[in-house]
């Protein structure tokens, strides 16, 4: 698993520290029908909590625009899940 940043995701001392920091991470994956696959996932990160979503999407761009958003609006974790979600239908 390795993290990624993009210009746009590095934190800046401007923002609140306290806010969630989103991370896109890439992850090496074998599944036994389609065999090994580069995908991406997302990370969050907040004074001394930490959760991810696995798998999200195998294109890159995709889930570089999500974590540009969630950082920008400053999306609370709490609603993470259902975003990402609703954001792959």
């Amino acid at each position: 698993m390795d993290a990624l940043f993009t210009q746009n995701e590095k934190p800046t001392k401007q923002q609140d520290l306290s806010a969630p920091q989103y991370i896109v991470v890439q992850e090496d994956l074998y599944h036994p029908d389609l065999g090994e696959y580069c995908t991406y996932g997302i990370q969050m990160k907040r004074e001394g909590e930490a959760d991810m979503i696995h798998d999200i999407s195998t294109c890159r761009q995709a889930v570089i625009h999500m974590v540009e958003l969630f950082n920008r609006c400053q999306l609370s974790p709490v609603h993470l899940f259902d975003v990402v979600t609703d954001m792959l239908l």
